[in-house]
């Protein structure tokens, strides 16, 4: 008899084969929500002061264990377990710590890290004290669209007084950064 045979004649007669643990590692999972975090600074930092700054600051719904990525210096594994803190993970795109500027991406498993693009990134920035009496998003544009590309304007930080703030989300080219 063959093994396909043998193993649907075992299903018909209810008889259950269990999952062993090396039939599939334990950690697999862990790599189906995975983010690869690049840190853009002169100085190194290891992966136990990043999982500080996660465990001790960030606010999340379940665990991020944060592993250094072999063979780097700058690049980090954030091994979310839920979608949610993935997801929220990646909607933040990038973030600072201790003053250096880190960039997040979403990794598929497979995938090789050491040729992700990290050259560019979206980030929130304040714009106030443009030359007009007015700080509308129309005038903020035509100034923002000379040196970066607008994603949009975030219209609950609008105020309509003169000389106000508003925040725009704009692209920017990290490796342009004076880090």
């Amino acid at each position: 008899m063959s093994q396909h045979c043998s193993s649907n004649l075992l299903n018909r007669m209810g008889i259950g084969i269990p999952k062993l643990p090396y039939d599939n590692p334990e950690d697999v999972d862990k790599y189906n929500l995975a983010v690869v975090a690049k840190v853009f600074d002169a100085r190194e930092f290891s992966e136990i002061q990043l999982q500080s700054w996660v465990d001790n600051v960030w606010k999340t719904n379940t665990a991020i264990t944060i592993q250094k990525v072999s063979h780097t210096k700058d690049k980090f594994f954030f091994f979310c377990t839920s979608w949610e803190d993935r997801d929220n993970l990646m909607s933040l795109r990038s973030a600072s710590y201790k003053g250096a500027f880190i960039v997040f991406k979403g990794w598929l498993m497979g995938s090789n890290v050491m040729k992700m693009d990290f050259s560019k990134t979206s980030k929130w920035i304040k714009v106030e004290s443009i030359p007009t009496e007015e700080c509308i998003p129309q005038m903020a544009r035509r100034i923002l669209e000379r040196v970066r590309r607008i994603i949009r304007f975030d219209e609950l930080s609008r105020d309509d007084r003169p000389h106000s703030l508003m925040r725009a989300k704009v692209v920017i080219l990290v490796n342009k950064l004076n880090l």
